[in-house]
């Protein structure tokens, strides 16, 4: 295999490197904005849910103290994963890089040998793709975290669920 040939394989495999973290990123950005949305609506919901029974649940039931803790666990789970979604899910920077690279090594190749414009396009590419290979990296542990949250904020409603039925089985003083 010449030169060449080894030169042009490196570049194409970079190339498909760069289109792979861009597509992951997109499907970053729509985990992250699913996560928000359901983060919203659960959260929203919950709380109507929670302040018409705190405001039923007379403050000298034993559960009312349970209910008003997980109540506040569970806001602040919420709302702590929907702010890092979306810092997550905020618009940056893509570094970019023209669509065509044969292209541009057909048109620099007039001025220079086809091995170095392959050379300096790959260098090109692989820096971009190290770029966007980070913003992702940091997307997707904010995507886990994000999810972790969820999951906590979920049981800390079924907890409050499992409080409710309590608080609302104990009889009303009169």
């Amino acid at each position: 295999m010449s030169t060449l040939e080894r030169d042009k394989q490196i570049l194409d495999l970079i190339v498909k490197t760069y289109y792979f973290q861009f597509e992951f990123r997109e499907r970053l950005d729509s985990k992250l904005n699913n996560f928000i949305a359901i983060t919203g609506t659960i959260s929203t919901l919950s709380i109507g849910v929670a302040l018409f029974v705190l405001e039923r649940v007379s403050t000298r039931n034993p559960y009312h103290i349970p209910l008003t803790v997980t109540f506040l666990v569970y806001l602040g789970l919420f709302v702590s994963a929907m702010i890092i979604g979306l810092k997550g899910y905020k618009p940056t920077e893509f570094t970019w890089y023209p669509e065509d690279p044969e292209r541009l090594i057909r048109d620099y190749s007039k001025f220079s040998s086809e091995t170095k414009v392959i050379r300096v396009v790959a260098a090109s590419f692989a820096s971009a793709t190290n770029a966007n290979k980070d913003m992702n990296d940091r997307k997707s542990r904010i995507c886990n975290y994000v999810f972790r949250l969820l999951i906590f904020g979920v049981l800390a409603v079924v907890l409050f669920a499992i409080f409710m039925v309590l608080a609302l089985s104990v009889p009303i003083d009169p």
